[in-house]
């Protein structure tokens, strides 16, 4: 059941969105929309423009014979997306560094980290991932520029399906956490230029979980 006032459009596409990125809906699963249409308890017109937004974000993919269907992983979408949310980010984190934060941003930012350690201890994974997500979405909005946040977010769909659709690979994931902790320190010593080399190596670690990724996934051209 949808709630309003935010449009039934829109909460199916955030639903269906979730649904893909999280691995739930796996590369090349046909969407079935008669079922999507009794689920949400809308006309089609809704359904469909949800659709067309997902197929503008790369997530789905409408076929010659009808079928609708989450769009297989494109590793050349992806190096694309590491490349601008590298350079993106690396900048929020030496913009960060050159103008330095505030105790309590800082402790802030310590706050997650610390609590990030913690899930990582339990190998509680989605908790690890989620503060994952709160630590980057708090540099960005650090840095003072509203929108910039949603751009990130752009680029981040095609880097976090990687992440869940690869097997949990704890190595991979303790590195991701350590290489934070070295961002959050170069910020606080405010070196500007070790904060945005940190950061671009950070989100270019990725890459190494493609390898690990079912072939069945990946769109071979």
């Amino acid at each position: 059941m949808l709630n309003t006032p935010v449009t039934a459009k829109m909460q199916i596409y955030e639903w269906l969105k979730g649904e893909v990125i999280s691995n739930r809906l796996q590369p090349g699963t046909i969407i079935d929309k008669n079922e999507l249409k009794e689920h949400f308890k809308v006309s089609l017109t809704p359904l469909r423009e949800a659709l067309i937004l997902l197929s503008h974000d790369g997530l789905l993919e409408f076929n010659p014979n009808l079928n609708t269907r989450v769009t297989l992983i494109d590793i050349n979408i992806v190096r694309e997306a590491v490349f601008i949310r590298a350079a993106l980010e690396g900048s929020i984190a030496e913009a960060l560094a050159e103008r330095g934060l505030t105790p309590e941003q800082l402790k802030g930012l310590q706050d997650i980290l610390a609590a990030h350690e913690e899930a990582l201890g339990r190998k509680a994974i989605a908790e690890v991932y989620r503060l994952d997500f709160s630590f980057h979405q708090r540099l960005s909005e650090l840095s003072g520029y509203q929108s910039l946040w949603k751009h990130v977010e752009q680029y981040r769909i095609h880097i976090d399906r990687i992440l869940n659709c690869s097997p949990d690979n704890l190595q991979l994931i303790r590195a991701s956490f350590n290489d934070h902790k070295k961002i959050v320190e170069a910020i606080e010593q405010q070196s500007a230029t070790v904060a945005r080399n940190r950061m671009r190596k950070h989100v270019s670690r990725i890459m190494q979980d493609i390898d690990s990724l079912p072939s069945e996934y990946l769109l071979t051209n």
